[in-house]
């Protein structure tokens, strides 16, 4: 994962989908964030046919981020970049 700004990278993240039906998946992953803890998202992710942007939960997290949940976005900007955003509940600790 790379930082938008200055490209400097700030992690790894691991996907794993499988396939429900046709433009369906349920996907898992785990964000990795270098020296400040994991945020994991998991869900189903529909209507790739109208683009690939999308929004699922965010499922929780470790270290810095014990405990998240919000949503977690992503809006593709070209065919090798995405933009993803975390958008995490206020009430978390």
């Amino acid at each position: 994962m790379l930082e938008i700004e200055n490209h400097h990278k700030v992690g790894t993240v691991d996907v794993q989908c499988a396939t429900t039906f046709a433009d369906h998946f349920i996907c898992q992953a785990a964000f990795d964030f270098t020296g400040k803890g994991q945020i994991t998202v998991a869900g189903e992710i529909t209507g790739l046919e109208h683009g690939p942007n999308f929004t699922i939960p965010i499922t929780g997290g470790s270290g810095r981020f014990r405990g998240a949940k919000g949503e977690f976005r992503s809006v593709t900007i070209s065919r090798s970049d995405s933009r993803v955003t975390f958008a995490l509940d206020s009430d978390n600790d």
